[in-house]
């Protein structure tokens, strides 16, 4: 009896024990922008091993696997696969934009996916439908761009699979979902996706920071972003944001009644946050993750008593403003400050700058610093600077301020100043020559992908590595959600003088906005970009040009 109590006692831990383990266990990376100087896979090892350590039967990789179609790049990419899994590992691979773009100047963009699939040694086609313990994976390439044949290939994946989960494998996120997806998604896929309340898409593209909690997100379906190991940033609005290091990877577990996805370090091996769990199957009017559920679970973050800004010029005659402040707590759900200056005579809103938070530190932040453009002010006037926390889903806590006197500013050199620029400057569509924009009432109507203000060419005469500023006060009105991008933009070869920044919705009245850059070739001239978003109207106000020599 005793033997046959123990066989037994065996059997259910065995019973139990298979209970557990998961029907698929993978590791997720995107975004790893290899190129062709070795270094460039450090991360790539990095994850490998985690996932090797963590035994997953499959490594994804959403895309964007070089930073350009390189054969050394490929190359390096496939030898550190080789490296860490020697007998081998199964993957799936999407094929993204850098993918095809290329980097070797006798080959043509865009690269065609047989030769990228070559350079790779990837064993799946482009736009394939992968199996594993049956449950259904479906690789979609990033320059699909049917939606005819994106909602077959679906279609086609839950006839087969009737009461899986089919999971998507897609370099972009569907639209309004998770978080940069205003912006970098491919709009009309989530209609589709709305049909298939059992997909739960995985994307990359958007350079996310997997500490942000709105890198999942679930409506009629599931959208997960799977962030990225090179850099990380966002769609804030009237401010550029720095690229920030990141080695976020996710490990994913499908179980018959539940999927998990832990968020991981690549580097440090060590998990950040909680481990996204839902439960299968997908409940699409009641999701358990939907954002205002959440939201209203959560807490909104508040700055500890007695908390102040301190102001600080980074000279006597100042070139940037320089913000010092207490973080509001709880830091790991602090997800932006909202920073405005006010005129302190009328109480105008002059600007308003989004940063990120203090969610994406591992330790304790002290202090929290922001610099701003002495172009924001003007010598001798007073000023409010009044700063507010946001958690994830936009629970304001009570904000903080502060009152100066700007002091004298550097000398800079005027380029060029235009009082009148909707008279001076022309406005037109596209990227090169394109008609000149409509004026109604005062305003350009903006319904076009792109529209470029032009200046002449001799507001730009300075060496390369010259520091230049730009200030421009407009005027905007954009009713939808989503936000114009602004780029100051050399046409030939294709350089931004820096990094894109976002406009604001809605009518807020004229908002100045700076960019401050340093010039990277003496030939360079500039037109200002304004792109994406939904149409609206926009009036320039102001237009001015500065070097500092």
């Amino acid at each position: 009896m005793k033997n046959i109590a123990l066989v037994l006692v065996i059997m259910i831990g065995i019973t139990l024990s298979a209970a557990e383990k998961p029907l698929v266990r993978a590791g997720l990376i995107s975004d790893t922008h290899v190129t062709p100087n070795p270094r460039s896979v450090e991360k790539l090892r990095a994850a490998l091993k985690l996932f090797k350590s963590k035994n997953v039967d499959v490594v994804i990789n959403l895309g964007d696997v070089a930073d350009k179609y390189h054969p050394e790049a490929y190359k390096h990419y496939r030898n550190t696969v080789k490296e860490v899994y020697p007998q081998g590992i199964r993957e799936f691979t999407v094929y993204a934009g850098h993918d095809q773009n290329s980097g070797v100047k006798e080959l043509p963009s865009p690269i065609s996916w047989d030769m990228v699939k070559k350079a790779l040694e990837i064993q799946h086609e482009p736009l394939d439908l992968q199996v594993i313990n049956g449950i259904p994976f479906v690789i979609f390439p990033e320059r699909l761009n049917s939606l005819e044949i994106y909602e077959q290939h679906l279609t086609d994946a839950v006839r087969k699979f009737p009461g899986k989960p089919v999971f998507v494998l897609d370099h972009r996120p569907a639209y309004k979902t998770v978080f940069n997806s205003l912006v970098w998604a491919q709009p009309g896929k989530e209609k589709i996706l709305e049909k298939f309340p059992q997909v739960i898409l995985i994307n990359g593209h958007v350079h996310n920071e997997i500490r942000n909690e709105l890198c999942i997100w679930q409506g009629r379906f599931t959208n997960v972003d799977a962030g990225c190991i090179s850099s990380w940033g966002g769609d804030l609005e009237g401010t550029i944001p720095f690229g920030k290091a990141t080695a976020g990877v996710l490990i994913m577990e499908v179980y018959p009644d539940k999927v998990i996805f832990e968020r991981m370090d690549c580097l440090t091996k060590e998990i950040v946050g909680e481990p996204w769990q839902f439960p299968l199957p997908h409940n699409p009017d009641n999701p358990p993750l939907a954002f205002e559920k959440r939201k209203k679970a959560s807490v909104a973050p508040e700055f500890p008593a007695g908390s102040k800004i301190l102001i600080r010029r980074d000279s006597k005659a100042f070139n940037e403003l320089r913000l010092y402040f207490t973080p509001a707590l709880p830091q790991k759900n602090v997800f932006k400050y909202e920073i405005f200056i006010l005129d302190k005579t009328s109480g105008k809103i002059l600007n308003r700058q989004e940063i990120f938070g203090d969610f994406y530190h591992e330790k304790p932040v002290k202090s929290v610093k922001h610099s701003m453009s002495s172009g924001y002010f003007e010598s001798g006037r007073e000023y409010i600077i009044k700063i507010v926390p946001f958690n994830f889903f936009g629970k304001r806590g009570k904000p903080i301020q502060t009152g100066f006197k700007a002091a004298d500013k550097a000398a800079w050199t005027t380029l060029f100043e235009c009082k009148n620029p909707m008279e001076v400057l022309k406005f037109r569509e596209g990227l090169a020559d394109g008609r000149e924009l409509e004026i109604k009432d005062g305003f350009y109507d903006h319904n076009v992908e792109d529209a470029r203000l032009i200046f002449p060419d001799n507001v730009w005469e300075g060496k390369a590595g010259s520091r230049f500023r730009f200030t421009i006060d407009m005027h905007t009105i954009q009713t939808g959600e989503e936000k114009w991008t602004l780029v100051l933009r050399n046409p030939e070869p294709v350089v931004n003088a820096r990094a894109r920044l976002y406009t604001q919705s809605g009518d807020l009245g004229v908002r100045r906005y700076v960019i401050d850059f340093i010039k990277r070739d003496e030939a360079y001239k500039y037109y200002l970009l304004i792109r994406e978003g939904d149409p609206g109207k926009v009036r320039f106000d102001y237009v001015k040009i500065e070097r500092l020599d």
